[in-house]
């Protein structure tokens, strides 16, 4: 690897950390907006497995 690609590579790692952060951060807030609107445990556990499950699903094949 040449040394472009190798700070290519460390500003994408960067980016995806800020990134994961960020939305991680954002994870109360939107429980919070969720349970207002009347979402409960369960439906709120069924969606966000749904949605790992097709991530997964991608990552799979």
């Amino acid at each position: 690897m040449n040394h472009s690609s190798i700070d290519s590579a460390n500003k994408q790692g960067f980016a995806f950390a800020i990134g994961a952060a960020l939305l991680f951060s954002c994870k109360p807030i939107i429980i919070k907006w969720a349970y207002n609107y009347g979402i409960d445990v369960v439906n709120s556990i069924k969606r966000t497995f749904l949605c790992d499950l097709y991530f997964f699903q991608q990552k799979a094949h």
